[in-house]
């Protein structure tokens, strides 16, 4: 069974550069991926290429928040967009360099967690940027 992880991407004008982005995410293979894209307040031309790419895939969520709050504040919003016991942000001007990242990231990461459960996971987070979700906050 594969492993579920959520995918996010934070977008501000850049649309070529963030439906690349998405379909890195889509051509994962290993993992069960779901990808959730938070626009910060894009022209309106933008938006609509976005949301028309988005319409096509069912494993994309896509919300608008209509203003930008930055890299971290952007993250924050879109990291509580998902459920799943991973999360991966990927800029929007970057891609997956093969369709096997997330799996293997996904397979080492999660090995590692089990052996350092006890570490803070915000330390956690920001060294590899990726966290394992806080069951007791949900």
């Amino acid at each position: 069974m594969n492993k579920p992880v959520d995918v996010i991407i934070i977008s501000w004008n850049r649309t070529v550069e963030t439906i690349a982005a998405m379909e890195s995410a889509l051509v994962q293979r290993g993992v069960d991926q779901r990808i959730y894209v938070l626009d910060q307040g894009s022209a309106p031309e933008n938006l609509e290429k976005l949301r028309h790419f988005v319409a096509q895939h069912p494993k994309i969520k896509f919300m608008e928040i209509g203003r930008n709050l930055g890299v971290a504040g952007g993250r924050n919003i879109a990291s509580g967009m998902g459920k799943a016991p991973y999360i991966v942000s990927l800029d929007n001007d970057a891609v997956f360099a093969d369709p096997y990242v997330l799996a293997g990231t996904i397979d080492r990461v999660g090995v590692d967690f089990v052996e350092l459960a006890d570490i803070d996971p915000i330390y956690y987070e920001r060294a590899y940027y990726l966290a394992p979700r806080d069951e007791a906050n949900e």
